[in-house]
């Protein structure tokens, strides 16, 4: 995973409000953010064993409006954060934002109008010639050996 300069996410809802980075390593939550106290009945095998670790460790405190982290913590991934802070199994890549709205997903990931063409016709004519040159030199299996190995693999493995 990329880092986005320091760029700092938030996380809110009528009781967690969070704020983290991504790093390379996973996603840090930054120390004072309120993780919801309640964990719903879908996310309590994955989430309990984490937060009472955390607990345990005093990276998170018990308060009064929730669960307060005493430090910067970094997961593995935004969807864990997420989940951890929301008490839900959560999607970090949607639910983490800017303060302009924007979530992770948008800032992090390629985005492109959908109309657009991925490659350009130049990219796409330099490998429809590289293809051709492997097709040519044996490099590549042609169109009839792919559909007779196709057709043997549907003959072996199919329900």
């Amino acid at each position: 995973m990329q880092t986005n300069n320091g760029q700092v996410f938030t996380i809110s809802s009528s009781d967690a409000t969070a704020k983290g980075q991504v790093k390379v390593q996973g996603f840090l939550v930054l120390e004072g953010s309120i993780a919801r106290l309640h964990i719903s009945p879908s996310g309590v095998n994955r989430i309990q064993p984490r937060r009472d670790q955390l607990m345990k460790e005093g990276v998170v405190e018990k308060h009064a409006d929730g669960l307060k982290f005493t430090r910067d913590y970094l997961f593995d991934s935004p969807s864990g954060a997420a989940s951890f802070v929301l008490g839900q199994q959560s999607i970090g890549w949607t639910e983490w934002k800017t303060p302009q709205g924007e979530t992770l997903s948008q800032v992090m990931r390629l985005a492109r109008d959908e109309d657009a063409p991925i490659l350009s016709e130049s990219q796409q004519a330099a490998i429809l010639e590289k293809h051709e040159l492997l097709l040519a030199d044996g490099k590549l299996p042609t169109t009839e050996e792919l559909e007779q190995s196709y057709t043997l693999f549907r003959e072996r493995f199919a329900a």
